[in-house]
């Protein structure tokens, strides 16, 4: 079970297919845009192997999928697209558009990657003319036109854009979850960790107010955590909660050892290959974190109820760099932070009690089918599957 989801499913387990651009008025009227976008995302348009092919694809693709349409005249693209030095991962990519002069708003058509994930989300900037306030726009499959304004809008304009702002964020943090397979796994094994309710209220909640946490201040700019890590770390996550779930005192050496070897394994392979040994070491805190997690969790019954919640609080926090990452990658800039920021967050609770309830909800039905008792192969076969994806993911993410 555990190997056909991993065939089936991406590496890239929460990552959602997003692109982004930036638009801004030069001194000689012209339109000028930056996009960016994973490498990965323009692989399926092309089987070109190389970066510079990667990015030609990318250029004819933003040619095609994009135009505009002011309210007179016409738009047109002034020469090709130009690639210009991305971040690891990404191609980035720059434009200019010359435009009719004293042009008050234009329609803006994105259909990028449309063609090939009918998922993927598009973030734009818009910087409007004779002011340096900028309005961010979300383009997706049921929203690929956006009449965008280039002048000075009233305060009640100001207002709608803001409901709007939270909306699109509210609604990105609920499918950023639901979307996101390591996070859902993850609950699910904290559903069945939880031996009652009452567990599984507080080990919610400190997972609630872990990655709450680790989300603002790193989005504030006060923690830059090491996104690779975090990657690896989400996917050990859920091996590990899933050890706990099988841990007794008869296989507690043979668990133990597998969980403090595993990333030690792959910190001595990465440094003998010539990586960086700053990422080995922190596979090595992994190592020594789980293994302090699961000697704490073998005293679960005398453990508090504080304490279950801060245990979990400490996962939360690494899920919370993935999610800061991600709102991150958004690139949105400052306006609104507040609102966007506190958006995204209720969305992802949002999504979370809903996955929860989920869970309790099939929970019962499978108790009352099963009333003897959940069939061992079934309990087994479900372990068997959280432990293989978090194993999966944690080495495809570390090598």
């Amino acid at each position: 079970m555990a190997l056909s989801l991993m065939l089936i499913l991406p590496a890239q387990a929460h990552d959602r297919s997003e692109s982004f651009s930036e638009w801004s008025w030069q001194e000689d009227g012209k339109l000028f845009v930056t996009a960016s976008v994973l490498s990965r995302e323009v692989t399926a348009l092309a089987n070109a192997q190389t970066r510079q092919g990667l990015s030609e694809a990318f250029g004819a693709h933003f040619v095609k999928q994009v135009k505009l349409t002011p309210e007179q005249g016409i738009c047109q693209l002034a020469g090709k697209p130009a690639s210009v030095a991305a971040q690891n991962g990404y191609l980035r990519l720059e434009a200019t558009f010359d435009c009719p002069a004293n042009i008050h708003s234009l329609q803006l058509d994105i259909g990028l990657f449309q063609q090939v994930s009918s998922s993927h989300v598009h973030y734009a900037m818009v910087k409007l003319l004779a002011s340096n306030e900028k309005v961010e726009y979300l383009f997706s499959k049921n929203s690929l036109s956006q009449l965008v304004p280039l002048t000075a809008q009233t305060q009640e304009s100001h207002a709608e854009r803001l409901s709007h702002i939270v909306i699109e964020h509210l609604k990105s943090g609920v499918e950023h979850i639901l979307s996101g397979l390591d996070h859902i796994l993850f609950l699910l094994a904290i559903c069945l960790v939880a031996r009652s309710f009452t567990d599984l209220f507080w080990m919610i909640t400190g997972f609630t107010l872990g990655h709450s946490l680790s989300l603002v201040l790193t989005v504030l700019g006060y923690l830059s955590p090491e996104a690779a890590l975090v990657e690896a770390f989400i996917g050990f996550s859920i091996f590990l909660v899933s050890c706990e779930i099988v841990l007794d005192r008869y296989n507690r050496r043979k668990v133990l050892a597998l969980v403090a070897l595993l990333p030690v394994a792959i910190a001595i392979s990465r440094y003998a290959m010539g990586y960086s040994w700053l990422f080995a070491v922190g596979l090595v805190f992994i190592a020594l974190f789980s293994i302090s997690y699961l000697l704490l969790t073998q005293q679960q019954k005398q453990m508090s109820q504080a304490l279950k919640a801060g245990l979990t609080a400490l996962f939360g926090v690494v899920h919370g760099f993935g999610f800061a990452n991600s709102f991150l990658a958004m690139g949105l800039g400052d306006n609104n932070l507040g609102w966007k920021l506190a958006a995204f967050n209720l969305g992802v609770e949002l999504g979370q009690v809903l996955l929860v309830l989920t869970a309790l909800a099939l929970g019962y039905l499978i108790k009352q089918f099963w009333q003897k008792g959940l069939p061992s192969f079934i309990r087994h076969g479900a372990i068997l599957s959280l432990s293989g994806m978090g194993m999966f993911w944690f080495i495809e993410r570390s090598l």
